[in-house]
């Protein structure tokens, strides 16, 4: 006498199994077997759930299903509700200590992005970030876009960015990952200072992109502009100014501390709206400040000094959250000639 048979599947499939006429034996029986995430009736609760094959259904010399054992309970199920003898192999190729700080530090890419066809605000705002992670990158254009290849060890870290212009507007994508030390050849010489990181791997993409459809002369133009007055204007000013506020506050505070190395460039794309500066003090990742001066700073030489001198009281005050224009600060701007206009 035949027990009752069991409904499996649903009601596109339709399977009546009879526990007497499940297979016992060859086929795929012991193999792995995860429940698929179309799996219903019995197994909608178990999507993801791994057990071993136990069963094998046949109708007519076809395979229409299985017997799985889950833990301590066997489920029925067609062949559509499990994944069986199947492997799905993720991240089989492990990243590196560098690859991951890399991603992490462009995780604002983990989705395509979208910039105006003619800025290339977005392309430098890639490769500041990437500055915050590592000192050294080799760009390499190409028509899909481009990659920066990485010394890694004995091997490379790659950033591959898929670079698509359409319309009036071009869109990335970006991926890391690391690769074998015969994939590239050659030195790879760091850049110590982080804007002059930026500004050379900015320059070198937008130069290359140019015979592959992409319209950044103008703004080519604007990157070599901006490396030039940063090297020539904005950094011995910087320098001079620095030493006086640091003389200062020395005198007013003899606490006070050395902030350390900073770098400092033209650029907007680190500035909100309406402002013409910006100190971002050190980060687990990046140890050193970075100042961003804007090019409307330029109107006057005075007016550029009043804005990199109210910048270097920040760095020498440190702030840290709180109010930014504390008495510290407004006491070395009144010794040191900062307009009472530019310190807010």
């Amino acid at each position: 006498m035949k027990n009752a048979a069991h409904p499996v599947g649903d009601r596109d499939l339709p399977l009546e199994v009879d526990p007497a006429d499940i297979i016992r034996e060859g086929g795929e029986l012991g193999f792995p077997a995860e429940v698929s995430p179309v799996a219903g009736g019995d197994l909608t609760k178990l999507k993801g759930k791994k057990g071993t094959v136990s069963g094998l259904i046949h109708r007519f010399g076809v395979l229409v299903g299985y017997e799985v054992r889950i833990g301590e309970r066997a489920y029925l199920g067609t062949c559509k509700d499990f994944y069986v003898g199947r492997k799905v192999l993720e991240d089989v190729q492990p990243p590196t200590a560098q690859s991951a700080s890399i991603r992490s530090a462009l995780s604002h890419w983990d989705q395509q992005r979208t910039y105006w066809g003619t800025f290339t605000d977005g392309l430098e705002l890639l490769c500041f970030e990437l500055a915050s992670a590592v000192d050294r990158a080799f760009p390499i254009t190409q028509e899909s876009g481009w990659e920066f290849v990485v010394p890694d060890r004995q091997a490379w870290s790659v950033v591959c960015c898929n670079a698509v212009p359409h319309d009036n507007v071009w869109t990335l994508g970006v991926s890391v990952y690391p690769t074998g030390p015969a994939a590239y050849e050659g030195e790879v010489e760091p850049i110590s200072d982080h804007w002059g990181r930026v500004f050379v791997w900015s320059e070198l993409i937008a130069q290359g992109m140019l015979e592959y459809g992409f319209h950044w002369e103008n703004a080519l133009k604007s990157i070599q502009n901006r490396a030039e007055a940063t090297r020539t204007i904005v950094i011995p000013l910087f320098d001079k100014v620095m030493a006086e506020v640091k003389a200062v506050a020395l005198e007013l505070y003899p606490e006070t501390t050395d902030p350390g190395y900073v770098s400092i460039g033209v650029s907007q794309i680190r500035l909100s709206p309406g402002t013409v500066g910006l100190t971002e003090p050190p980060t687990d990742r990046r140890p050193y400040t970075v100042v961003s001066i804007s090019p409307n700073a330029f109107k006057t030489l005075e007016y550029l000094r009043q804005v990199i001198l109210h910048e270097c009281i920040h760095i020498v005050v440190q702030s840290r959250g709180g109010e930014p224009h504390n008495e510290r600060f407004h006491a070395l701007a009144e010794r040191l000639g900062l307009e009472s206009k530019y310190r807010d």
